[in-house]
């Protein structure tokens, strides 16, 4: 019962924390002074040089913001892929111990929770950078209709 409260509550906080973000997105941007551009800004040419560089080619703050959390996403599906297979290569080298196959087991099922939630999370953010801005951190944005 603990354990089911407890992943409830990470999910819950993990979902607050990939939304945190989106109240940045809502704020409008303080016009920058004349004399000096703001440093942060992507109007910036020392910015637009960094992005240019790093390979962003996005030039709008939330298509930036998009393209980090679908990074760090892609990284914690990484992760959990290489979980599954060390669960599998676990559960095949166990050579019949029933306690190593049930904790490989179990391992392989919150792996592949772990993978369905980041999925999730993966669209979603996907879906609604897309209707925010146009961008979401990979593919074309397709206006309605063609």
């Amino acid at each position: 019962m603990i354990k089911k409260i407890s992943t409830i509550f990470l999910s819950i906080v993990f979902t607050c924390f990939l939304l945190a973000g989106f109240s940045a997105l809502a704020a409008d941007e303080a016009p920058a002074a004349a004399a000096t551009p703001n440093p942060l800004s992507v109007s910036n040419p020392q910015t637009k040089a960094f992005l240019l560089s790093s390979g962003v080619s996005v030039t709008n703050v939330a298509g930036i913001v998009g393209t980090i959390i679908t990074a760090a996403l892609s990284l914690l599906g990484i992760i959990f892929v290489v979980l599954l297979i060390y669960a599998g290569f676990q559960w095949m080298t166990a050579e019949g111990n029933e306690e190593k196959i049930e904790k490989s087991k179990h391992t392989i099922t919150r792996a592949i929770i772990g993978l369905a939630i980041i999925i999730a999370a993966y669209s979603i953010t996907y879906f609604i950078f897309n209707a925010l801005s146009g961008t979401g951190g990979g593919g074309t944005h397709m206006p309605y209709p063609p």
